[in-house]
């Protein structure tokens, strides 16, 4: 099973429980977990193609807008760049790039995060940012990319429906993802609405159970999941870490015990930017949190779909007040690096990339959003 590891999937075929491989192979299984992740949104807007406008996906992604962007010594030698979108991606983006780049935030909504937190939160985290240099045009309409005066193949310029021209020698999209169920789909499998696939309570695929030998499940970007409360469809890497884990433990042990957790984290950027090296308790284990590129997961998935012999469920880890999971080992192509969340939790979680949760973080981030808040609150 070893020789499968790293290879693409390329076709399922759930009558004779097989995967087909890229390299000519099959590989037989009991148990399938589809765990193929998501693909991010891609704008249709002239101009959408030229060269220096990224979405964010992998580690790949991030050393090409590294590149991109450069690291000037002097803040008139910065570049400048436009962050589409004004949500997790786009705001831990923003947040990477304000001190190598001239950073501004387009976004439909009135506030960042407004649709999830609302906008007292939201416009406390813009306070934030803003203190940091970014600039913030909210809600904002996108029209086309304009290519650079110098050299048309590259973006020089977007332009909103207003007439709004913005200069940027960069563009970074973080307009959402779609589930990666292709291969799924050209299986056979009948889709929901939102591309994800259906699967009951303990996350294996309604359409399949009891047809065919071997389980089939699926997780995270692709499942639409039932709970107690209803379907449930949550595009959040802890969710998936969390369904990695249910499932491995009904393969293991055959106890079927409904998943029904919600996903209630800050996102990385809280955890990464508003701690500090010296505040931040040493693990020789991890690196410095400034050292990641562009200081986004270095584990971010490639995106291809790739077929592992094993997975092993990594333990819970525990803080005051709250379970906190660490990140699942299960290997799968891809998980979300996009957030949506029900509810703002009374307590936050805050982890930084499968790093321990750190009490001086959570203290700094609620003095952050208290301050924020209270500053977008006052009448002054």
């Amino acid at each position: 099973m070893l020789s499968h590891v790293l290879q693409e999937a390329t076709k399922l075929d759930f009558a004779s429980a097989t995967v087909e491989l890229s390299n000519g192979d099959k590989a037989t299984y009991d148990n399938l977990i589809l765990a193929t992740g998501a693909f991010p949104t891609k704008i249709p807007l002239d101009g959408v193609d030229l060269k220096n406008i990224f979405t964010v996906r992998g580690v790949k992604d991030a050393e090409s807008i590294n590149a991109a962007v450069g690291s000037p010594e002097k803040d008139e030698d910065k570049k400048n760049v436009v962050v589409v979108g004004s949500s997790f991606i786009g705001m831990e983006v923003a947040l990477a790039l304000a001190d190598k780049a001239k950073v501004t935030v387009l976004g439909l909504e009135d506030a960042p995060f407004s649709k999830i937190l609302g906008n007292p939160i939201g416009n406390g985290i813009r306070k934030f940012h803003e203190s940091k240099g970014t600039k913030f045009i909210l809600p904002a309409e996108l029209s086309h990319f304009a290519p650079h005066g110098d050299d048309k193949s590259r973006v020089g310029a977007v332009h909103l429906k207003d007439g709004t021209v913005l200069p940027a020698e960069a563009v970074v999209i973080g307009a959402g993802v779609k589930p990666a169920t292709e291969l799924l789909k050209d299986a056979g499998l009948s889709l929901e609405k939102n591309a994800s696939v259906k699967t009951d309570d303990v996350l294996e695929i309604e359409q399949l159970k009891g047809k065919h030998k071997g389980r089939v499940f699926a997780l995270g970007d692709v499942a639409t999941f039932d709970t107690p409360r209803g379907s449930n469809y949550v595009q959040h890497w802890n969710v998936a870490s969390n369904h990695g884990r249910a499932i491995a433990h009904y393969i293991a042990t055959d106890k079927r015990e409904p998943f029904d957790k919600v996903a209630m984290c800050v996102p990385l950027l809280f955890s990464t930017f508003l701690s500090s090296p010296t505040r931040r308790p040493a693990r020789a284990d991890l690196p410095p949190p400034h050292s990641l590129p562009l200081s986004l997961p270095a584990a971010a998935a490639s995106g291809r779909r790739r077929v592992s012999s094993s997975a092993t469920p990594a333990p819970p880890r525990r803080a005051s007040g709250r379970t906190c999971t660490s990140t699942a080992t299960l290997t799968s192509s891809s998980s979300s690096l996009t957030t949506s969340v029900r509810r703002l939790p009374r307590s936050l979680c805050m982890r930084s990339s499968g790093d321990a949760l750190y009490d001086s973080e959570l203290r700094a981030l609620h003095a952050s959003l208290k301050r924020g808040c209270d500053s977008s609150l006052s009448p002054h």
